[in-house]
């Protein structure tokens, strides 16, 4: 989290081969390059944490209020959309180097997200929008490990 491009790219790619072992050694695996990326991720959206980012998203949605297709997106979200687009494509060419499974793509509910070239779609559900039936909801993840700082 806050992370920018290249930090991320060379961590997805260091996943990615960890990804595979696993795979290689018979685990059904699918690896996900970008959810909610230009919130979580530094660099796209103005914030250097993900509290601003998101203080900005809401400020930008203002009365507009949530979307329900990519194509009733604001500015300056679709113009956004376009380095999304061309930041996750690289981050999935990074990861296909290495990786040979399935690959995923999924958004944020304000997010225009090319995904055609992912096999499964998702989409990140809102805490106030309604669960889904037959979705169960993820439970609490173990903390997970720090980084390791990019090799110089």
């Amino acid at each position: 989290m806050d992370a920018g491009f290249e930090e991320t790219r060379v961590y997805l790619g260091e996943a990615a081969a960890a990804a595979e072992q696993l795979r290689s050694e018979g685990a059904d695996v699918v690896f996900m390059t970008g959810c909610g990326y230009t919130v979580f991720s530094d660099g796209l959206y103005p914030g250097s944490t993900v509290y601003e980012r998101s203080a900005w998203v809401h400020d930008q949605l203002g009365d507009f209020g949530w979307p329900n297709t990519p194509e009733g997106l604001p500015e300056p979200f679709r113009e956004k959309a376009k380095d999304l687009n061309k930041i996750l494509a690289a981050l999935a060419e990074t990861v296909r180097a290495t990786f040979g499974g399935p690959l995923t793509c999924s958004a944020a509910i304000f997010e225009d997200v090319d995904c055609s070239s992912s096999l499964r779609v998702g989409t990140m559900p809102s805490r106030h929008m309604p669960v889904p039936s037959g979705f169960t909801p993820c439970k609490a993840r173990q903390p997970r490990a720090p980084r390791r700082a990019p090799p110089s």
